[in-house]
This record gives structure tokens, C-alpha cells and sequence, in this order.
């Protein structure tokens, strides 16, 4: 939100001829103190005699000029030695004098601290900025304090007076509707529809009175139902209490309307606006009242200005702006017109009451937050719901789901260590590597006692020299786990057949379970062989990390895979977000969600070439012992690669390395395996959201219903 500065000056128990020898500066940010401040002004009577002569003259250019203005003409009586007539440049020349006055006033050593510190807040970036000033002396309010060089640079600073005692008003006010009285006074000589019409545009409850009796204001003034906005427009007079011209016989002071305009404060009334001359005296009375805001004129205002200035200052405060960021608006417009009508943008002066908030065009109606209707919650939340399931049953979301559990699996931080029971022999060649090559490489690792050991290199064809010796290794050694693959539902995709006599349970197939888009997130542990060639029922992950662990896996009563004393809840036909038809063929078998290890290395590796060397038993003995080895192809060109997680190329060796370190930890380390929840709590969630859905669409609006939803939405995540 804007950041708001407020600065309150006191200048005391002073005046202008005797000076004000003790002046307090309260500085606040966002409604916090940040500084107190102590200063003083001397006096300055050339000041007021400066002003004095300023007036007259500008009297005395709308005079000349026959401006008409809201005023019965009486106020101005001066005739100061030496004007025998009037002259445009003598005006303008007595305005620049008073102008450079108040600044050498204002600039004087002794205030200078506070000048200071005025100008940093005034031009604080973005900031709105109120100079609240409090005074005894009425002169005060006349001056040009805008005229200050600590404003010069400021955008969005605002002068507004106050008396130097004041109390809070409490008010009260529940109207679903701006309630506005609207009184247009005596218009001899003026034009005032255009005020009307434009009054009864505004989004309110607009009453009018059109030159009304003194009972009669006074009738409206004490309504029950309260006021949020008082209006007048017609001409008024300069009195100590201000006068005005309710109609052309009957004039009255707010003094006179004390106590209907007391009781309309106290039934909610915040804002006052006389556009009439010289209406001081209305804001010191009205001040007096505890009246929270008032906008009135310093002097005799010309027609069009006065016109001018409500439009522009009503349009902007009926947006939304604050109500200085709406005067600041309206002396721009005035602004636009000072060529012909000089002086314009001193005119407007605003009283506020310290103790209570500038009034918001909100504030006329505060409306209690609406209750929400559990009705319309539920049904929103029903209906949304059912929407997202059905469209989710039919598989339309999968590939949102299956990014979004892409997403938050990638998110998850490399802290976990590498898997030390497993060690990965690679084999990086374009070429298949020899039968001859292979059994000496098995040999040798049997020499090392690996607890067991898993051949991804398919071996149901001869390649070179040796494979008698292989084919009798692999149908001897019971630690060795060989591969065999499945075939598809196609005749595209045949199988491979394990290698020739090699019992079933010690060979594993090397399916892997892809999704639509090609990236392998789930694993299968077990399926029924549909090949002659392979016959076995377990995976060669799953077969591996039995032979590690010792042990055998059987099917449980619940449909789960007992392993020891541990089960693998396997997932259903229909799990979380695989719900398209493909997805459920491919979740045939037993089945779990592949939790790999986010690291950079999930293994100790070794080449081939480097464990067929004179010098490996030295290096990489204790490498071996006791693990589960895994041989296999790394590089990228032998169309043995695979997506999975952050990582689009992974070699097929490395693949069946996650499933056994998958497998291992959640048996010996209790690592947690990736599940869902049930349809029944899955719906209940989306329920959950979906009603969480309605209450903001029901309950924010504006940037409020974004930042509601883009909160739901992060906590979602987050979660």
C-alpha cells in the first residue's frame, strides 16, 4: 500500500504579531512515530500587511474583470494608501512579494530544522504526504503555506489546519449507500445547476434543498438517518462564524446550527464542503463541532472556479483516491485555468481533526462483511468438484498432474548421500562388448564376493569368442541375476529370451513401465511372464535386491509384496493422477512409484576395462565386497537410454541402479515410498480446495480476490 507521512505542527499559544516561541513537530510514517521535533517563528506583522494588500488587489481584479463570485462583495473594505486604481501587473507583483515573505518566514534559521525534516518526508518516493498544522491564530490559515520551498520538490503534499484544541467525535454509521445533503443556497448572480446536476450523479443517496429556510436546513440537518457528505454552494459572507445565503432574505451562521449539525456528526456526518467565499470562519465553527473534515474557500471564489473544483475534486474521491490525493487533483485543474483566473489554486483550504481518519468515499458506507451463505459455498464447491473429477476420471489432466509431480519431485534439494550397497560396472562402447570380455569380467568379480550381481546385457546370442564358458557361469552361479526382456502388445516389440538354461528365479526382465509422454516414473517389481523365452516373474531390480537381502517376495493377502517381515504397497489400476486409459494398460502387474535418489552419483562406479587390470585388486577390493553390482552399457549411443527425473538421457544400467537402491532403502533404511491417497481422500482434498475456491469468490474482490488466490494457490504448493 502507498506509504502515508503525516506531519503535525503546533505552533502553540503564538501569533503572527508576537511570534511563536514554541512550535512542536510530530512526525509520522504509516501511523507511527519516527520524530519530535521542537522550533520557533518570529514575528512577522510586514507578513500580514503583505497579505492585506494582496487581497485587496485580488478583490480588485475580479472586480475589474466582473467575475462573478459567491459573495454578497462586502468582505473587502480596504483601501491602503497609495492605490488610487487597479493594474494587472501591480497584482501580480504583490502576490510574488507575499509569495517570497512566507518563504523567508518559513526558511528562517530557528524553523529550520523542522524545514528539514519537512522536505525529506515531502519527497519521500511514492509517498502522500499531510502537513497538519494547528493554531490559536486564525491569520494563520489565510497564508500561502503552500508557497513553503520545503514543499517545492513534494508531488502529493497537502496543507490542512485544525484548531489548536480538539477531541474525538464518535460517530456511527451503517448505510449500504453515501447519504449527501445538498443545499444550494441565495444564487443571485450566480449559476449553480452545473453543481446540482453533477451532485446528483455521484453513487448516493442525494437529498436537495434549493434555498431553503433556516427551520427547514435545520429539519434535514437532524435526521435520523444521518448525513456522510454536507454540501453547500451559494454565496457567503466573512464573519468571525461565517455566514451563509440560504436564500435572498434569510441568511444564518453555523453557530446558529450548532446543534443539528452537532447530532449529524454524531450519525455519521465526516465532510463538509462550502463552495462559497470566504468560508474560514464556516471551518473554524465547524472545527469548534469536532467535525472530522471540512473543505471551504480562503476568499471570494469566482463561479467557474468553484464549479471547476468540485467536479474534479468529486470525480477523484469517488474513485477511490484518498481525500488529499482528490484536492491535490482539483488545484491541478485549477491549475489549468490560473492564466485567466489568478490565485485560483490558493483558494480551496481543508480543516481536519487530527484524532480520527480522513474520510474515504468507503468510509460514507461501511458496510458489514457480508455473511456468506454456506449455501452458495457448498454449492460452488460441489460443483467445482464434480467438474474437475469427471474431467480428471477421463485422463484430461494427466499430463498437468504428471508435470506437476515432475515439478516438485526436481524441487526436492541434493541432500541425499549415495547408495554404498550398490556398484555399477560400466561398459562404454559402441560396439556389444564379447562374450569372452563378459566372462572374465564375472569371473573376476566373483573373486571380490559381491553378495550379488546383475547382467543388463542381454546374452540370448553368441558375440564372439567364449560363450560356452559364459553360458556355464551363468547357469552355475546362483549369485548371478540374468536379463531377458518381455514383449510388447505388439509384433513390433519382441521379446529377448534369457540366456540358454539359466533357471527362472535367477533371471529378471528389464521392462521398464513408460508413461505417454516417455519418462519413467513408476517401477515394476513383478509381472506374469508371457514368453516363452521369459519366464520369469520378477524384475530384475526386484530380483537383485532379493538376492542382497537373502530372502524371497510373496504375494500378501492384501495384494501387497511381503519381503521379510516389510511390505511394497503396490499402486492400483487407477492411482492419483494416472487415470487415461493408457495409464491403467501400463500399470499392469506389481507396481510402485520409482522414488529415485536425487545425487549427482548414485553409486560407486567402475569401467569395465578398468576392473580387468592387473592393478583393480589393489584399488577397488573392499569396492566390492558384500555389494550388489549392476554391468551394463553407459553410453549414449546404444539405444539403451531413458528419461527420468531431472535427467532426459539415462543409461538403462542406471535405471535398474534407482530400482534397486529403491527397493534396499525402503526395506533397510525405511525410506519412504511414493504413494497416493485413496480416491475417497483425494476427492475430500479436491472438495476441501473447492470450498476454500468458493469462499474467496464469494467473500474478495478486486486485487484482493488475486492475492486470495494466488495465496490458495502457494499454500497448495507449498504443501
Amino acid at each position: 500500500s502507498q506509504m502515508s507521512i503525516a506531519v503535525f505542527l503546533s505552533l502553540g499559544a503564538g501569533s503572527l504579531n508576537g511570534g511563536f516561541d514554541r512550535i512542536e513537530c510530530r512526525l509520522e510514517v504509516n501511523g507511527k512515530l519516527v520524530a519530535r521535533l521542537q522550533g520557533s517563528l518570529p514575528s512577522n506583522s510586514e507578513l500580514q500587511d503583505l497579505y492585506n494588500q494582496w487581497q485587496f488587489y485580488y478583490a480588485a481584479y475580479y472586480e475589474n474583470y466582473a467575475h462573478p463570485v459567491r459573495g454578497d462583495g462586502a468582505e473587502i473594505e480596504l483601501d491602503p494608501a497609495g492605490v488610487t486604481g487597479f493594474a494587472v501587473t501591480s497584482f501580480g507583483q504583490i502576490r510574488a512579494d507575499l509569495e517570497l515573505g512566507m518563504q523567508q518566514w518559513l526558511d528562517c534559521s530557528s524553523f529550520g530544522q523542522i524545514g528539514d525534516r519537512v522536505r525529506q518526508a515531502a519527497i519521500a518516493d511514492g509517498a502522500e504526504v499531510t502537513i497538519s498544522i494547528a493554531t490559536e491564530d486564525d491569520r494563520i490559515y489565510r497564508l500561502p503555506w503552500h508557497c513553503w520551498s520545503a514543499l517545492a520538490d513534494s508531488q502529493q503534499a497537502e496543507i490542512t489546519f485544525s484548531l489548536h484544541i480538539y477531541q474525538c467525535q464518535t460517530s456511527h454509521s451503517t448505510r449500504s449507500k453515501p447519504r449527501i445533503l445538498a443545499v444550494f443556497g441565495d444564487c443571485t448572480g450566480i449559476d449553480l445547476a452545473a453543481d446540482a446536476e453533477f451532485i446528483h450523479h455521484l453513487r448516493a443517496d442525494v437529498v436537495t434543498l434549493v434555498e431553503p429556510s433556516v427551520a427547514q436546513l435545520h429539519a434535514e440537518l437532524s435526521d435520523d438517518r444521518g448525513w456522510d457528505l454536507l454540501f453547500f454552494a451559494g454565496h457567503g459572507s466573512e464573519t468571525n462564524v461565517g455566514a451563509i445565503h440560504l436564500n435572498p432574505t434569510e441568511s444564518v451562521t453555523l453557530n446558529d446550527l450548532r446543534p443539528a449539525v452537532t447530532a449529524a456528526i454524531g450519525r455519521g456526518l465526516k465532510l463538509a464542503i462550502f463552495n462559497c467565499c470566504s468560508g474560514l470562519g464556516v471551518a473554524a465553527s465547524l472545527a469548534a463541532f469536532d467535525l472530522p473534515t471540512a473543505i471551504v474557500m480562503r476568499e471570494a471564489i469566482p463561479n467557474r472556479v468553484a464549479q471547476d473544483f468540485l467536479q474534479a475534486f468529486l470525480r477523484s474521491f469517488e474513485s477511490g483516491n484518498s481525500l488529499l490525493i482528490a484536492v491535490a487533483d482539483a488545484r491541478q485543474r485549477l491549475k489549468e485555468i490560473e492564466s485567466d483566473f489568478p490565485c485560483a489554486t490558493w483558494l480551496p483550504v481543508v480543516f481536519w481533526n487530527p484524532t480520527v481518519e480522513l474520510p474515504t468515499w468507503k468510509s460514507f458506507y461501511p458496510q458489514p462483511a457480508k455473511r456468506l451463505k454456506w449455501t452458495h459455498i457448498a454449492a460452488i464447491a460441489l460443483a467445482t468438484t464434480a467438474a474437475i473429477w469427471g474431467v480428471r476420471s477421463q485422463g484430461y489432466l494427466e499430463p498437468v498432474e504428471l508435470a506437476a509431480y515432475d515439478l516438485e519431485m526436481n524441487f526436492r534439494p541434493i541432500a541425499e548421500p549415495p547408495d554404498n550397497r550398490i556398484v555399477i560396472i560400466s561398459i562404454d562402447r559402441d560396439t556389444p562388448v564379447s562374450d569372452r570380455v563378459l566372462f572374465q569380467a564375472l569371473q573376476k568379480l566373483q573373486q571380490y564376493q559381491p553378495k550379488a550381481i546383475g547382467l543388463d546385457i542381454y546374452r540370448d546370442l553368441k558375440f564372439g569368442e567364449g560363450h560356452r564358458d559364459l553360458t556355464n557361469l551363468l547357469q552355475q552361479q546362483n549369485a548371478i541375476v540374468s536379463p531377458c526382456l518381455m514383449s510388447g502388445n505388439s509384433k513390433k516389440f519382441p521379446g529377448v529370451p534369457a540366456p540358454s538354461g539359466v533357471q527362472p528365479d535367477r533371471v529378471g526382465f528389464t521392462n521398464f513401465s513408460l508413461d505417454p509422454d516417455g519418462t519413467i516414473r513408476r517401477q515394476v517389481l513383478g509381472m506374469a511372464p508371457v514368453d516363452r523365452g521369459c519366464t520369469t516373474d520378477h524384475a530384475l531390480s526386484m530380483r537383485l535386491a532379493l538376492k542382497y537381502l537373502g530372502v524371497t517376495a510373496d504375494e500378501a493377502e492384501d495384494g501387497n509384496i511381503q519381503i521379510g517381515n516389510r511390505k511394497l504397497a503396490v499402486l492400483p489400476t487407477s492411482i492419483g493422477g494416472y487415470r487415461s486409459t493408457t495409464a491403467r494398460d501400463n500399470l499392469r502387474g506389481f507396481q510402485v512409484m520409482l522414488n529415485y535418489r536425487n545425487t549427482p552419483q548414485l553409486a560407486t562406479q567402475i569401467s569395465v576395462d578398468e576392473l580387468l587390470r592387473d592393478t583393480f585388486a589393489t584399488k577397488y577390493r573392499q569396492s566390492i565386497a558384500g555389494k550388489a553390482v549392476l554391468i551394463g552399457y553407459v553410453g549414449q549411443n546404444n539405444g539403451d537410454t531413458w528419461h527420468l527425473g531431472k535427467v532426459p538421457q539415462m543409461s538403462g544400467v542406471m535405471v535398474h541402479a534407482q530400482m534397486t537402491s529403491n527397493i534396499l532403502s525402503h526395506i533397510l533404511d525405511d525410506r519412504a515410498l511414493i504413494t497416493t491417497w485413496s480416491d475417497l481422500a483425494e476427492f475430500g482434498w479436491i472438495l476441501l480446495w473447492g470450498t476454500v475456491g468458493g469462499v474467496i469468490w464469494l467473500r474478495f474482490r478486486g486485487y484482493r480476490f488475486w492475492l486470495a488466490g494466488a495465496g490458495a494457490t502457494l499454500l497448495v504448493v507449498v504443501i
